[in-house]
């Protein structure tokens, strides 16, 4: 999405002696606005992706730990939270859940405990912060051949 930057110059003369009093020049850079949006519940999200019920909820206490870069650092002692919080009988029950929105690209690895919660479903902070999270996050290709079929490719970036 690129920025328009619309420069701007005056210049102020003294009409009886031709010289010039002041000049101003000055930029103003215009960024995309925030696109619209609907309001997704994360049981809809889960269910859109084929996932346990059971992943509503983790991911809900996941995303109550989310930064301002869309991070999640879960430590053994924020795991150990969740698992009390949701009455989860067996720890791997956390790690599967938490593997399996890895898998449905609901979030991504980043680091032994860290996630990136995809920007295009998460979002928190202003829209040019989640914009440069986006653009860094993903780059998705749409190609159209002669006979009008599409061709979609998505990368996720590291």
């Amino acid at each position: 999405m690129p920025k328009i930057i619309i420069e701007k110059s005056e210049t102020f003369l003294d009409y009886k002696t031709g010289e010039i009093n002041q000049e101003i020049n000055s930029q103003t850079i215009k960024l995309p606005k925030e696109p619209p949006f609907i309001k997704l519940y994360l049981e809809d999200l889960v269910k859109l992706n084929n996932l346990p019920k059971s992943n509503s909820s983790v991911l809900y206490e996941l995303i109550k730990l989310v930064n301002y870069n869309g991070e999640i650092n879960l430590s053994p002692f924020s795991k150990e939270r969740i698992i009390k919080k949701l009455k989860i009988k067996n720890p791997k029950s956390l790690d599967n859940s938490i593997q399996q929105l890895v898998k449905t690209d609901i979030m991504k690895r980043i680091g032994r405990g860290s996630f990136l919660l995809n920007p295009s479903l998460f979002a928190k902070g202003s829209w040019n912060d989640i914009r440069r999270l986006r653009e860094k996050y993903i780059e998705l290709k749409i190609i159209y051949n002669s006979n009008g079929k599409k061709d979609i490719s998505v990368t996720i970036n590291d």
